[in-house]
C-alpha cells in the first residue's frame, strides 16, 4: 500500500496543536449552539433511546449487588426477630410454668384449710374519730 491510500493520523506529529484546536473550538461553538437553542436535543433523545439498552446491561451488576445486599440485610433482620421471638417465647413458656405450680400450690393449700371458701365476711369502714394516749387504756372513738 502506498501512503496515500492511508488515511493521515487525527492527531498526527505535524499538525497536531492545530487540529486539536479547531476541534476544540468547534466542539465549543456546538455546546453553546446546543445550550441556547436546544438544537440537537432530537438527536439526544435518540442516541438515549439507542444507548439505553447498554446502559441497562451496565448497570445490572451493580443492582444486582444492591439487591444481594438488601436481601441479605432484610435476612439478617428477620433472624434477629426470630431469635428475639425465640427468647420471649422461651421466658414467657417459663413463666407460665411458675405459674401453673403456684396455682396447684394455692390448691392444695385450699385442700388442707379445708372448706374456708364458703366463709364469708362482713366488712364495715369507718373513720378514727380520736385515739386516747394513755399507756393503761387502749381506747379507739370511730364515727358512726
Amino acid at each position: 500500500m502506498n501512503s496515500s491510500s492511508r488515511s493521515a493520523p487525527l492527531f498526527g506529529e505535524g499538525s497536531s496543536t492545530l487540529m486539536l484546536l479547531l476541534y476544540l473550538s468547534l466542539a465549543i461553538v456546538l455546546m453553546v449552539t446546543d445550550y441556547r437553542t436546544d438544537s440537537l436535543g432530537k438527536v439526544r433523545q435518540s442516541a438515549s433511546l439507542l444507548l439505553q439498552p447498554f446502559y441497562t446491561m451496565a448497570s445490572l451488576p451493580a443492582r444486582l449487588a444492591h439487591d444481594l445486599r438488601d436481601a441479605w440485610v432484610a435476612r439478617e433482620a428477620v433472624q434477629a426477630e426470630r431469635d428475639g421471638a425465640r427468647q420471649q417465647l422461651l421466658i414467657a413458656r417459663a413463666q407460665l410454668d411458675r405459674l401453673q405450680a403456684v396455682q396447684q400450690e394455692n390448691q392444695r393449700l385450699r385442700e388442707l384449710l379445708g372448706g374456708t371458701r364458703g366463709l364469708q365476711m362482713s366488712v364495715q369502714l369507718a373513720n378514727v374519730v380520736d385515739v386516747d394516749l394513755d399507756p393503761f387504756r387502749h381506747r379507739i372513738q370511730l364515727d358512726g
